[in-house]
């Protein structure tokens, strides 16, 4: 805790966001991982995906995991068939509205450094939203499980 003048405790100042260079480095090497994502998507149809199993969990116990389908999800997003993404996995419509919202937040903080905008600014709401996503995934995949779905 700090002292101020007048001898009232006051909490810390929370920890700068990253600035400078770097920052603006590592926000424009983000923006184009995301265009990238999404230009592999829409190069890949799902059915032509390469069958290589890479869900180490889906390898092991032969049940989906929580982001199971989600690969396929995006390439059908793409492509423009939502009703074969919502089957492969529906939280991949929200995954793919984040992975294109990236590159428009990152050119927000560039043009109004240290200002993102509305709800990105309250860090215990996106932590909240985070945290009720994966618990709404995790219930989804346990009734998918129950229900045969693999």
């Amino acid at each position: 805790m700090r002292m101020t003048t007048a001898g009232s405790a006051q909490p810390p100042a929370p920890p700068a966001p990253p600035s400078g260079s770097a920052g603006r480095r590592n926000a424009l090497l983000a923006a184009l991982a995301a265009v990238f994502v999404l230009a592999v998507s829409a190069v890949f149809v799902p059915g032509g995906l390469p069958k290589v199993e890479i869900c180490v969990f889906h390898r092991m116990t032969s049940l989906p995991c929580p982001g199971c389908g989600l690969t396929r999800a995006f390439c059908a997003i793409s492509h423009g068939d939502f009703a074969a993404a919502w089957q492969f996995n529906p939280f991949a419509f929200l995954f793919y509205a984040g992975v294109l919202a990236v590159p428009f937040w990152v050119a927000w903080n560039w043009r109004a450094p240290g200002r993102p905008p509305g709800f990105l600014r309250n860090g215990k709401l996106m932590g909240t939203g985070a945290a009720l996503l994966v618990a709404a995934m995790f219930a989804y995949n346990i009734w998918r499980i129950c229900h045969g779905w693999r």
